[in-house]
């Protein structure tokens, strides 16, 4: 959890940027948990309920910007 105070909000970009490192951190961890999940579901390590939304290609790559 990021706790944010009035006193540390608009001195530097300190905190914009530790957010944004965070939120990219997050991100790979995501990738990282899907692509684990897809992994296990292909070698039938786990059983896998599908909503029917998905096409099952592969997910497109992100861009840094």
């Amino acid at each position: 959890m990021i706790r944010v105070t009035r006193a540390n909000q608009g001195k530097s970009d300190g905190m914009d940027e530790a957010v944004a490192r965070f939120a990219f951190a997050y991100a790979e961890q995501t990738d990282r948990d899907y692509d684990a999940l897809v992994k296990a579901a292909k070698e039938k390590r786990i059983r896998v309920a599908t909503t029917g939304n998905r096409t099952g290609g592969p997910r497109p790559k992100r861009t840094s910007t």
